[in-house]
């Protein structure tokens, strides 16, 4: 049973709902949705032209020997990732997390100035990628919903009943 005191739905009331969905607002919904994806797109290549930024700023400041140093990871399923690696190791090396014990390690064994500007550089890996995770999400999110409403199109072509809709 429903109590009289629950919000009632307004789809089913009739009522307006406070926040329309996209596909309610205009017949340029899904133009408006494209062109926040493509946003989203561009947004997340500045990110990473960012990443790039912060490997060769990395570089230039940190020459060898150095026991660490940042790389950019580039994922099939479009994520990217500025990442720590170990120096000196051939093949396939892991990658360090500087909250882990190899990362804790590798810092207390730096020289304060150079343990500093690392820590630096780690904030700053940080906040790149947290922001290419929030555009890539969001990005993946809008695609979703315009399969959704695709699919939503194709039901009410198929199961519609127009025969109840009243003149005006």
């Amino acid at each position: 049973m429903r109590d009289d005191n629950q919000q009632k739905n307004p789809l089913k009331t009739g009522k307006s709902s406070p926040v329309k969905p996209l596909s309610q607002t205009s017949d340029g919904s899904k133009a408006v949705v494209w062109q926040r994806i493509r946003e989203c797109q561009d947004q997340g290549e500045a990110v990473v032209r960012d990443m790039d930024a912060a490997v060769l700023a990395f570089r230039d400041l940190f020459r060898s020997p150095c026991p660490m140093y940042l790389n950019v990871q580039k994922l099939a399923s479009g994520a990217v990732y500025l990442r720590w690696r170990k120096s000196g190791v051939k093949g396939k090396q892991p990658y360090i997390q500087m909250e882990g014990k190899v990362g804790e390690t590798l810092l207390a064994s730096l020289p304060p100035p150079l343990r500093q500007s690392c820590l630096g550089f780690h904030h700053r890996l940080i906040g790149l990628n947290f922001r290419h995770a929030l555009l890539l999400a969001e990005q993946r999110r809008l695609e979703f919903y315009l399969q959704q409403l695709q699919v939503l199109e194709q039901l009410k072509a198929q199961y519609w009943d127009n025969s109840q809709i009243k003149g005006s």
